[in-house]
């Protein structure tokens, strides 16, 4: 007898005899594992392309640019027409010109913009770009988050059969190479019989044509996806190379109890569609054997006890594979994914901290400077008060008196 999981199929019962079926509604089902998330703390640099980024940065330094160019030749602008305003305003000198292009893009604003028409021409037109750049980096920014987050995988066995970047395989001389097989040849058979009919039909042609083809060769593929990538010897085998296929890319089709087990023990792993090529568990015997009664009427009294039930909730237990759903659908998003932020803000800290020692050493040297040049010119004022004072006593007639 074999006792093992051990499908029913029309091939096999030619030779031996089954007992009643113990595990019902198996199938075929497809083993896959969730592509890895590509991880990147600059995730929200890749919103844009790099000659996108390129091209907001030159028009930044463009607007800079031209804003202090108008600016200084504009004869309305504040630096050539003061008296037509009663308030000091705003100069727009080379840095206030380009710390006024980076503070636009903040929703804190640019502060007091050009008094000439032509400068608050450009910064109008500066502003729509700010605004439409924004908008669309938010947008993106966002769709980008959440599809890094949901899973996205082919839904079925003809998708797969379709994506050439796809690969699985099947155990060597199982059961369910053997189905791919038949099913293949069974496309062939039809047709030729198809193709048979209608060239042999006479005037009744029309009839069968309802379709140009109507048998597809989706079998045919798949069979040969299978032969490409290489049947494996055993499961183990197959589970390694779809585990080692981080891209998720790669499947193996086998028994859907065996699928079931791998997906609830493992968060990596997930059944893609569902079950096909649907059949029973059964114990064979040899034909016409005498064991073939006894074993039939001991499945039933196993069945009426609930013993396989109790075995099928303990070993595919489902409760592992709702953690992973749970973590799979979190809509929260993690430090990770916003880290490059964090290291953005803490680069914007280490360089105000650079900026201050610069400016301190750079303001006690010119104080040094300042000091030595007043100790100088104090030091000069001595020496011709001493003269004087020795020309003073000498042409002084006090001084002989």
């Amino acid at each position: 007898m074999i006792l093992a999981a051990l499908s029913m199929t029309a091939e096999r019962t030619e030779v031996v005899d089954f007992v009643t079926p113990y595990f019902d509604q198996t199938g075929i089902a497809i083993l896959g594992r969730k592509p890895e998330k590509q991880k990147s703390l600059f995730k929200f640099m890749e919103v844009l392309k790099p000659e996108v980024w390129w091209g907001v940065l030159g028009g930044i330094v463009a607007t800079g640019l031209c804003l202090w160019i108008l600016d200084r030749y504009s004869p309305y602008s504040n630096r050539n027409n003061k008296q037509s305003y009663s308030q000091p305003c705003r100069e727009f000198n080379l840095k206030e010109s380009f710390w006024f292009v980076l503070t636009s893009f903040t929703p804190q604003g640019g502060g007091e913009v050009p008094k000439s028409l032509s400068g608050r021409v450009l910064v109008a037109g500066y502003w729509l770009f700010v605004v439409l750049i924004l908008a669309t980096f938010t947008a993106n920014l966002a769709a980008l988050l959440t599809v890094e987050r949901m899973q996205i995988y082919v839904r079925s066995l003809e998708e797969m059969a379709q994506r050439v970047d796809f690969n699985f395989t099947v155990i060597e001389s199982s059961s369910s190479k053997q189905y791919f097989i038949n099913m293949a040849e069974a496309e062939e058979e039809l047709y030729h019989a198809w193709k048979n009919i209608t060239l042999n039909s006479g005037r009744e042609t029309g009839k069968f044509r309802v379709w140009d083809y109507p048998i597809k060769e989706q079998y045919k593929n798949i069979l040969k996806i299978i032969e490409r990538s290489q049947p494996v010897s055993k499961v183990q085998e197959g589970v390694k190379r779809v585990k080692e296929n981080t891209n998720g890319q790669f499947a193996l089709l086998t028994d859907s109890p065996k699928v079931r087990y791998l997906v609830n023990e493992d968060c990596d792993f997930t059944m893609i569609g569902e079950p096909f090529a649907e059949h029973p568990y059964g114990i064979a015997v040899t034909k016409g054997s005498t064991l073939l009664e006894e074993l039939n009427e001991k499945v039933m009294q196993l069945q009426r006890q609930r013993f396989f039930e109790d075995r099928i909730s303990k070993y595919w237990n489902s409760t592992k594979r709702r953690i992973c759903d749970a973590l799979d659908n979190s809509d929260s998003l993690t430090v990770y994914d916003l880290g490059g932020v964090f290291i953005v803000t803490l680069v914007g800290l280490v360089i105000a901290l650079l900026a201050l020692s610069l400016e301190v050493w750079h303001f006690s040297k010119k104080n040094k400077s300042r000091i030595q040049a007043t100790t100088v010119t104090l030091s000069k004022k001595e020496n011709i008060f001493t003269v004087l004072r020795k020309e003073a006593w000498a042409t002084s007639p006090c001084v002989k008196d």
